[in-house]
């Protein structure tokens, strides 16, 4: 930055350079009076003055960019990762009330009345919660830093992008996890006190095996919710970052649903695997005659799993596909024969003698930035950045097929740029409309839309004239120079590598590097590859801890068995095959919920039903899942079965 004199700037920089000028208000002047004082005089009503902190978007440009993309990002996952947070809240919570029915029961036994028992759970649950609440506020402020500087390592905010801190985020979220936990409780322990007490102790020793109506209402209008939304997803034409939001959800429901549905579909799963258990011996009969008696318990068990392979999957996968259709865009959208490209960047008028050579039919200097244009988000105008190249309107079609779906692509000049499909709907722009956008330099810009393409995946947002972008970027190269050459153009490889030589740094290639083009991709998916990390190791700990919960409450049944002649070798064969049902049942529907939204994805960006599923991708997920869940089911078996059984049945649940 420098600071120069009046007269020294006026003789310096041109005034059609200037993009913004400051005012010094008098003493006690009034900032609107002065604002609407300024736009009377220049004769401008759209003029943008800014006051006070708002003095930082014109100056700061990079700073409000950024702040508009972590508003979008937070929108994005944020409300997935509250869910998420919310459901698995639930579930734990869920467990840990029917874990306590027989104390529950025998409560009711001697006389405890049913709000006398609402009322101490839901103390115990607020206790908790608030406590879990308050201990995680400040885990929660050193992970935010710590995502800050992931993020400012790969250029998603600039490295001096500071934090506002407010205590309202603290307490929505422990209010949340509270209220969360009360509901919880409650709900759960509402089936326990509503029995009479003299049924009370036979009701609680046999868990009922039945779907109450409530339940199975709700999950058929969850079922039916999910059905909307996929068909939703279907029917309009949004933008990649909307299909993934509505794919988030969409598998969100779907788990949800499951959760309701549980005993329903744990009864199946059983069906299904507990065949196979019996034809493995007496370990695998008490395997199978377990899961069929306690399809509640089994459920509780794998919900967690479908949860995690469901959503780690729909996410990851759908940066994959997102990524392979930008990848085939590009093979597909570059019809030039060569490509002149260097490390720094070429010079323009490399562009201009390849053009001129004899073999060549048409030739574009290919230059990349950012341009700064207003978006709705979450119903308010915000900044958003887009990706803009600037090419030679000649060349488009020939060196340079970015498929047009409408308008004319060759119409391109200083005052028209074209637009993507994900763009027009973001920006919710036509063929004719005027796009209001901000050069990377900050230079407004009002160009009519004269086209919308298809190829914006594997290119850029905005594609405007070459010479106009050229002029408003900083280091005025191009990135590389796209050459077609002409029917029967004997040599040109040797004439365009002759010609490079004169330029050093710069190499001849048959095609752009596809592993450059979508570097930024990369990085906007490794944002998210970060963000649903942090969600995947949350639920990893759900999944351990709902399984050992689940398991830990089996003291009794261990030593039962154990006093009853079954051998301790028979016990742990009995829960590892009981795993496999868990495992198989949960990775199972965890993959099949994936399905759908990873379809509407793919349906939606590259118009076939096959998403992009890398193999050792979903190894990964899967060979994750099964083995937290039988970490968190054997790891606990073993413990237990260290207790004498004589001391484990008298112990309480």
């Amino acid at each position: 930055m420098a600071f120069l004199a009046d007269a020294t700037l006026r003789q310096s920089v041109p005034e059609a350079s200037v993009q913004a000028f400051g005012v010094l208000a008098a003493p006690g002047a009034s900032p609107q009076r002065l604002v609407d004082a300024i736009k009377s005089t220049l004769h401008d009503d759209a003029l943008a003055v800014h006051t006070g902190a708002g003095r930082g978007r014109a100056e700061f440009l990079d700073v409000t960019v950024s702040g508009s993309n972590l508003v979008l990002l937070a929108a994005a996952i944020g409300g997935n990762v509250l869910l998420v947070a919310v459901f698995v809240l639930y579930a734990t919570t869920s467990l840990s009330i029917r874990h306590r029915r027989r104390e529950i029961a025998l409560l009711r036994a001697i006389g405890t009345t049913p709000g006398q028992i609402r009322r101490m759970v839901a103390a115990e649950a607020a206790a908790t919660g608030l406590l879990a609440g308050v201990v995680g506020c400040p885990a929660g402020l050193l992970l935010v830093y710590w995502l800050r500087d992931r993020f400012a390592g790969h250029g998603i905010v600039p490295s001096d992008f500071d934090l506002a801190l407010s205590p309202l985020p603290f307490l929505a979220a422990v209010l949340v996890t509270v209220l969360t936990a009360l509901v919880a409780v409650l709900s759960a322990a509402h089936r326990a006190t509503r029995i009479r007490p003299t049924e009370a102790l036979g009701e609680a020793a046999v868990e009922s095996p039945g779907l109450g109506r409530g339940r199975r209402i709700t999950g058929g209008v969850l079922l039916v919710l999910s059905a909307g939304i996929f068909v939703t997803g279907l029917a309009q034409d949004a933008d990649f970052f909307t299909l993934v939001g509505l794919a988030n959800s969409l598998v969100l429901v779907l788990v949800v649903a499951v959760a309701v549905l549980g005993p329903l579909v744990s009864r199946t799963a059983v069906r299904l695997l507990a065949p196979l258990l019996n034809r493995t011996g007496v370990t695998g009969y008490l395997a199978a005659a377990n899961t069929r008696a306690n399809v509640a318990r089994l459920a509780g068990a794998i919900t967690p799993l479908v949860l995690a392979v469901s959503f780690s999957s729909t996410v990851v996968f759908a940066q994959t596909t997102g990524l392979r259709e930008s990848a085939d865009q590009l093979r597909a959208g570059l019809v030039a024969d060569h490509v002149l490209t260097a490390p720094s960047g070429v010079s323009p008028e490399l562009a201009e003698k390849v053009r001129g050579m004899k073999q060549v039919a048409s030739a574009t200097g290919l230059v990349r930035s950012k341009v700064v244009a207003m978006g709705r988000m979450l119903g308010a105008q915000e900044s958003v950045s887009l990706s803009v190249q600037g090419v030679d309107p000649r060349a488009l079609g020939s060196a340079l097929d970015l498929r047009p779906r409408e308008g004319n692509m060759k119409a391109l000049s200083r005052d028209t740029v074209a637009i993507s499909t994900t763009t027009a709907s973001w920006l919710g722009l036509a063929v004719g409309d005027t796009a209001r956008l901000h050069l990377g330099d900050g230079t407004p810009l009002r160009a009519k839309v004269v086209a919308v393409y298809e190829r914006g995946f594997g290119f850029t947002d905005v594609t405007m004239d070459h010479d106009l972008l050229l002029a408003h970027t900083t280091g005025k190269v191009d990135e590389s120079v796209l050459v077609r050459s002409a029917p029967s153009a004997p040599d040109l490889t040797q004439a365009l590598s002759h010609l490079a030589a004169a330029y050093p740094g710069t190499v001849l290639r048959d095609g752009l590097v596809v592993d450059d083009q979508l570097a930024e991709q990369r990085a906007n998916a490794w944002v998210n590859y970060l963000v649903v990390g942090v969600i995947i190791a949350y639920t990893a700990i759900t999944v351990v801890n709902t399984l050992a919960m689940s398991t830990a409450a089996r003291r009794r049944e261990f030593a039962l068995l154990r006093l009853s002649g079954t051998a301790r070798g028979q016990v742990v064969g009995m829960m590892r095959r009981e795993s496999v049902i868990v495992i198989a049942a949960g990775v199972g529907i965890g993959t099949l919920l994936s399905a759908f939204p990873l379809v509407l994805v793919s349906m939606e960006v590259s118009g076939t039903p096959i998403p992009a599923i890398p193999g050792l991708g979903y190894l990964a997920i899967a060979g994750a899942t099964a083995a937290l869940a039988a970490a968190g089911t054997m790891l606990p078996t073993r413990m237990l079965l260290r207790i004498r059984p004589v001391e484990a049945i008298g112990a309480k649940e």
